[in-house]
């Protein structure tokens, strides 16, 4: 009851306390990892077997030696003889490290347990300004202390079923200190134009996500299968451990080649070459080990930096003009961080776009998994598709296969769907199961935190059949909720909580026009040729809420506050059960509650409920 108690005084902080207790994901620790025993030896036989990994990829003394005497010229010949980039790159002040730290969340542990990101969230402007000096030295100085280049490593399953026994079913998780992450959003803050990417690639972007990859690759192979005689082809590139097994020598040198302030690429430089970490097994840790390649261990700038790092394929690809294309927008490549999906009108395209993959590949130490790597064929017979060979072995042809969790395939509208809806009862039972002492209220308030995420929904085709059955599952779960009886009317259920209706369609709604709207030239070129065309997800979803809503075409480019505006009045003018809704809400929180009632006991409470909930 204290989670109810919480949430109605409006104490966020207790609230969200209490529900992590309840719901505290831990897992048993096994006493025998690969048949070692004890939490002393388990820590180092994991110590031993990520320095393997961390230290396979080695940079010969040359490549070492070319890298920092360029780094040195760089530094002389652009940093100490230039004011200009002095004041602007070397001297971080106090408003950086503020706008840096309000980038951290609240209630993050650093990496020893004995500070919190509260205590710089709520620090002084004196705090924020000696922060601002020891930056300024770092940089000016090229070193880093202790606390910036260590981390600790935490051995995590890799799923609820993985046995906890063998070491390969463990992927390991990095903690730095805090001090660090404040560190590396002051330099993505300061050096945001050189850590940009190229269109195609969308991980770790403002205003991208892996819907949006996913929307490109679907979009680009509905275009090519609309007339129905059109093959195309479809390969997931999978790259084994490719954030672990980063080149130093090479990711530097992309550095500077994007003109990163060469005094900031040094301090860099020193803390990856420099970086330790230990690893720690139920409040036991190893030995510590040192890295030489991959992004650094719990780094908040590490999924920017190898983004950039493979960025550069995505380049080739394009510049080769190999793979598919929308108009005269290129559209044969499309990647998120690692995952690299290449589309193709013909296996000889194919093959060569493969052969500059595996070039890259070579040059820049990452290994593509052809066992991992999945082809999928539309438009044409799979078995009479000729064999695909990557690094010399043949890639796998499958009928589906999931892109940054969404299922591309021939139906894949609705095989998203009925997987979210699959969730959507696993987690609901699992949410009525543990908090089943709550009152209906607060429940209904956790199912929309921890059971709608309805992850990848902007994909789904609002004119499919299979949006009724993700419908008719979630009134059937908000009955249970809040205690309704099985024949309660519909526009009830949707009126008493958030209404399916408006959060399914608000959200595929902001997803069209962010699309339309996009910084991105290859995304809004993509979904501008795709608008009007007949096979299409985004166009029929266009349709669909410009007829309903009465949007024009010059709505979707206005803000949308405007568009949410007409669909917010559209939905009150529909409203007629308003009051009997408030009634129905005030009835179940007397009954949850035990609240007293002159009039009525509980059981009459009851027996109102259903009566006005079915009539």
């Amino acid at each position: 009851m204290s989670v109810s108690r919480s949430l109605l005084k409006s104490n966020n902080r207790n609230y969200w306390q209490s529900i992590r207790a309840i719901r505290k994901n831990t897992y048993n620790s096994t006493p025998i990892v690969d048949g070692i025993y004890g939490n002393v030896s388990i820590a180092n036989h994991f110590k031993d077997k990520f320095s393997l990994l961390y230290n396979s990829v080695k940079s010969g003394k040359d490549e070492i030696m070319t890298l920092t005497h360029r780094i040195d010229i760089s530094v002389r010949d652009q940093c100490d003889c230039s004011d200009d980039c002095n004041d602007h790159c070397h001297i971080v002040n106090k408003f950086d490290v503020d706008k840096a730290i309000h980038k951290l969340k609240a209630d993050k542990v650093n990496e020893d347990g004995l500070l919190f990101s509260d205590n710089f969230i709520h620090g002084t402007d004196l705090l924020f300004s000696y922060i601002a000096i020891l930056f300024s030295s770092m940089i000016y100085h090229g070193f880093a202390p202790e606390p910036f280049i260590r981390a600790s490593v935490i051995p995590i399953p890799k799923g609820t079923k993985a046995s906890l026994s063998n070491s390969d079913k463990y992927r390991s998780i990095a903690i730095s200190s805090l001090i660090s992450k404040i560190f590396d959003h002051v330099i993505i803050i300061r050096q945001a134009e050189t850590l940009k990417t190229s269109d195609y690639q969308f991980g770790f972007k403002p205003q991208s996500s892996t819907v949006l990859c996913s929307t490109m690759v679907i979009e680009t192979i509905q275009y090519y299968t609309e007339n129905g005689n059109r093959p195309v082809y479809l390969l997931l590139l999978d790259a084994s451990k490719a954030f672990d097994k980063v080149s130093y020598d090479v990711l530097f040198n992309i550095l500077l080649d994007k003109c990163m302030c060469p005094r900031i690429v040094k301090l860099l430089y020193y803390m990856y070459t420099h970086q330790s970490c230990y690893v720690n097994w139920c409040n036991v840790n190893s030995d510590n080990f040192n890295i030489s390649n991959g992004v650094k261990q719990g780094g908040v700038i590490s999924p920017l930096l190898f983004s950039i790092y493979i960025d550069n394929l995505f380049v080739r690809l394009r510049q080769s003009g190999l793979g598919c294309h929308i108009g005269l927008t290129y559209a044969g490549s499309f990647g998120y961080a690692d995952d690299v999906a290449l589309i193709a009108p013909s296996l000889y395209c194919l093959k060569e776009m493969i052969l500059i993959c595996e070039k890259f590949a070579t040059a820049h130490s990452i290994t593509f998994n052809p066992s991992k790597s999945k082809l999928l064929c539309f438009n044409i017979d799979p078995i009479k598709v000729s064999r695909i060979y990557l690094k010399g072995q043949p890639i796998t042809v499958v009928d589906n296969e999931q892109h940054l969790g969404n299922y591309i395939a021939t139906d894949v509208h609705d095989r998203n769907i009925i997987d979210v809806v699959s969730d959507l009862y696993q987690r609901s039972n699992w949410l009525i199961s543990d908090f089943r002492s709550c009152d209906s209220i607060t429940l209904d308030s956790l199912h929309m935190t921890f059971c709608m995420h309805m992850y990848g929904c902007e994909l789904w085709n609002l004119n499919s059949r299979h949006i009724e059955t993700f419908k008719i599952a979630w009134r059937q779960i908000k009955r249970r909720i809040w205690r309704l009886p099985p024949m309660s009317h519909n526009k009830i259920i949707h009126k008493l909580t958030n209404d399916i209706d408006i959060l399914l369609e608000k959200r595929i709604l902001k997803f069209v026009h962010a699309s339309l709207n996009h910084k991105n030239y290859v995304c809004k070129m993509i979904m501008l040729s795709k608008l009007y065309c007949i096979n299409s997800t985004i166009a029929d979803n266009y349709r669909y809420l410009s007829f309903k809503y009465g949007f024009l075409d010059q709505d979707w480019y206005s803000d949308i506050n405007y568009l949410l505006g007409k669909v917010k009045m559209k939905h009150d003018r529909e409203n007629n059960v308003k009051h009997l809704v408030k009634i129905i809400g005030e009835l179940c929180d007397i009954r949850d509650n035990n609240s007293t009632c002159e009039y009525l006991d509980t059981h009459e409470i009851c027996k109102l409920i259903d009566m006005i909930s079915s009539d």
